[in-house]
């Protein structure tokens, strides 16, 4: 159902291709709409997917042992 729904989207969309420059410029403007929600939703997946700066357990021990280190000279 949705390739049928797709191949008579794209028939539409082909047709106005006729109606001279007018038509042209609306199937360039619906194509880069696409194109451009496209890439909006590719990047709101990959800010879900990937954590932000993940620090690793290496370094959050070494920052936990040079806190104790200072807190220790402090006193």
């Amino acid at each position: 159902m949705k390739l049928f729904l797709c191949i008579l989207c794209a028939s539409l969309l082909s047709v106005l291709v006729f109606f001279g420059p007018f038509g042209i410029y609306l199937l360039s403007v619906v194509m880069i709409a696409i194109i451009l929600r496209a890439c909006m939703a590719v990047y709101a997946i990959h800010k879900q997917v990937m954590p932000a700066v993940k620090k690793d357990k290496v370094e959050q021990a070494y920052e936990n042992y040079l806190n104790e280190q200072h807190e220790a000279m402090k006193k």
